[in-house]
């Protein structure tokens, strides 16, 4: 799996607002909080998304590298000490339009597009 990758299935896995938790990494459908990759989950933050993608590869250290790869497409201008905690704050606060046009950016990038031109 390459960034790229993982930044598609991050966009699909939160593309319905009703897949999208705010405050918690995962939550059930009733609203619990919960893991990323609990059986129950159905909906995720932006990084419990990364999470519950590459959960099952078995790679922790790729996985990481990936996921912070993600993130630092999707927020360039963020030090990278600062990423997951800018992630978290921006998932919990961005309406579901912004947080798709974020992830959206952060493809632009992964592909080396302009922002704003088609794919």
């Amino acid at each position: 799996m390459t960034p790229l990758d993982l930044a598609r299935r991050i966009r699909d896995r939160l593309a319905a607002p009703e897949r999208c938790a705010k405050s918690a990494s995962a939550r059930r459908a009733d609203g619990r909080p919960c893991t990323p990759d609990h059986p129950d989950a159905a909906q995720w933050c932006l990084i419990g998304a990364a999470w519950a993608e590459t959960l099952n590869l078995g790679r922790h250290d790729n996985c990481t590298e990936l996921r912070f790869a993600v993130y630092g497409a999707c927020f360039p201008d963020i030090e990278p000490l600062l990423l997951g905690v800018t992630v978290t704050r921006f998932s919990d606060d961005a309406s579901h339009a912004e947080l798709l046009a974020k992830i959206d950016e952060g493809i632009a990038r992964l592909e080396g597009r302009a922002l704003g031109t088609p794919a």
